[in-house]
C-alpha cells in the first residue's frame, strides 16, 4: 500500500460547527454525584483465564466482536483472545523474526468485515492475523505514528497524539494532525492541526485522548485530545461532521487549553477549580454518549441518554464495588471496564441486588497471579 496525495484540513470545514450538531448543555456543581447503581440496568463479570500461556498484568486496550474479546497487555503489547466467558483462545501472534511474527507490537485493531486482526509492527508494518490467529500477510507502509486506529470499508482512520508530531519518513513531511485518514486509492486527508510550536517534535509530556474511536452501525465517532466537539464519521463516505458540542455555559475554560503547553495546560487547571472542560475518555454506543470532563479538581463524567435527551453529571461513585476501575471499551451498547487487580474487589451491599452469590464466591478466588476481571455495564433509560 502506498499512501499519497495529501488533504489538510484545520478541521472539517474550516472548523465550523454544523447545523444539527447536538449541543450537549452541562452545568457542572461540586454537589453533583452520579451512583452506579442508579445508572446501571446490569452488570457482568468476566474473570479472564489464567492460563500459562496468556498471563496479563494490565490491559492496554480491549476489542470485541462476535463473541471474541481481544487484550492487549499494557508492558508487552501482546495480544490475547478470550470467549465471551473468559475462557483463553489464543495469542495473536507472536514476538520474533520467523514468517508472521513481529518484533514491536504496538496499535491494534480489528477489521470486523474480514474478521482480521491488524497489528502495527515497529510503526512500519501492518501485520494481519485471523480472529484465530493465523498469520494472513504483512504490508509495508513508512512509519506512521499514532496512539490507536480504526478501519471500515478499508478505510484507516488513525488518531496521533500531539506528542507524535513526527515526520513521515516517505514524504518528510510532519504528521502534525490529530486524525488522518487513508483511502485504499493512496489519498490521505489530515485534520485537527498539531501546533508545531507547541510540540515540534516528540514530547514525552502530553494528554491523550484513550477512547478516540467509537463504532457504531454506520459510523465511527470520533474525538481527539481535549476537544468540546465531538464527530462523526460516515462509514460510506468517509465525511466527517461535527455530531455533538459539549457546552459548560459560564463555566467553561476562559482560554483555548487546546493550544497550551501540557505542563501549561495542567498547571491551567489546576489554577482554575471553579471552570470546566478538559474532555476525554469519550465513548459512545447506540443509546448513549458517555465522557469525562474536568472541575473543581476532580474528575466528572457525563452520561447523555440518546432515546429521553436527558443528560446526568457529576462525581461519579461506585456503590456496588470498591476497587481501581478504567473505562476501557465498548460491546454493542455495553460500556467493558477493566478491573487490572482482582484482589482489590470489595462488595457493598448493593451488590447484591445486581451480582449473584455465585459469581461474588467465584471472584473472592482470585489471587494476585490471576488476569484480570471484565466488567460489562448496562445502562438504563433515564427518567
Amino acid at each position: 500500500i502506498c499512501f499519497a496525495c495529501v488533504t489538510c484540513n484545520n478541521s472539517p470545514k474550516s472548523g465550523a460547527i454544523d447545523p444539527d450538531c447536538l449541543n450537549i448543555k452541562i452545568e457542572p456543581s461540586i454537589h453533583d454525584s452520579i451512583f452506579l447503581s442508579e445508572m446501571i440496568e446490569s452488570i457482568r463479570f468476566i474473570p479472564l483465564e489464567s492460563d500459562s500461556n496468556a498471563l496479563m498484568g494490565e490491559i492496554n486496550k480491549i476489542a470485541y466482536d462476535n463473541g471474541f474479546y481481544f487484550c492487549q497487555e499494557r508492558d508487552s503489547y501482546k495480544i490475547y483472545s478470550f470467549d465471551s466467558e473468559g475462557r483463553f483462545l489464543t495469542q495473536i501472534g507472536k514476538k520474533g523474526h520467523g514468517h508472521g511474527e513481529y518484533l514491536y507490537p504496538g496499535e491494534f485493531t480489528l477489521n470486523k468485515e474480514n474478521q482480521e486482526v491488524w497489528i502495527i509492527d515497529n510503526a512500519i508494518q501492518l501485520k494481519k492475523y485471523t480472529y484465530s490467529g493465523s498469520y494472513i500477510e504483512t504490508i509495508d507502509m513508512g512509519r506512521i505514528f499514532m496512539h490507536d486506529f480504526c478501519v471500515a470499508n478499508s478505510i484507516w482512520y488513525c488518531y496521533t497524539e500531539k506528542r507524535n508530531n513526527s515526520k513521515n519518513d516517505n514524504s518528510g513531511e510532519y504528521w502534525g494532525y490529530e486524525l488522518t485518514v487513508l483511502h485504499k486509492t493512496g489519498h490521505i486527508e489530515r485534520y485537527f492541526p498539531i501546533n508545531k510550536e507547541l510540540y515540534p517534535k516528540v514530547n514525552r509530556l502530553t494528554i491523550i485522548e484513550p477512547t478516540p474511536f467509537s463504532e457504531l452501525n454506520n459510523s465511527i465517532t470520533f474525538h481527539h485530545t481535549v476537544s468540546d466537539v465531538i464527530y462523526s464519521i460516515d462509514e460510506k463516505t468517509s465525511k466527517i461532521s461535527s455530531k455533538y458540542v459539549v457546552d459548560f455555559g459560564e463555566k467553561k475554560y476562559k482560554r483555548d487549553i487546546s493550544q497550551m503547553k501540557t505542563r501549561d495546560m495542567l498547571n491551567y487547571l489546576y489554577e482554575n477549580p471553579d471552570q470546566a472542560g478538559f474532555i476525554n475518555n469519550v465513548i459512545e454506543s447506540e443509546d448513549f454518549l458517555h465522557f469525562r470532563f474536568e472541575f473543581a479538581n476532580r474528575i466528572n463524567r457525563a452520561f447523555y441518554d440518546k432515546k429521553t435527551k436527558l443528560i446526568k453529571s457529576g462525581t461519579p461513585v461506585n456503590d456496588i464495588f470498591t476497587t481501581a476501575i478504567t473505562y476501557i471499551g465498548q460491546r454493542d451498547n455495553r460500556i467493558i471496564r477493566c478491573i487490572n487487580d482482582p484482589m482489590t474487589i470489595i462488595f457493598t451491599d448493593k451488590a447484591h441486588a445486581f451480582v449473584l452469590p455465585e459469581t461474588i464466591k467465584e471472584l473472592k478466588q482470585l489471587n494476585s497471579q490471576s488476569n484480570p476481571v471484565l466488567v460489562e455495564l448496562e445502562f438504563k433509560s433515564f427518567k
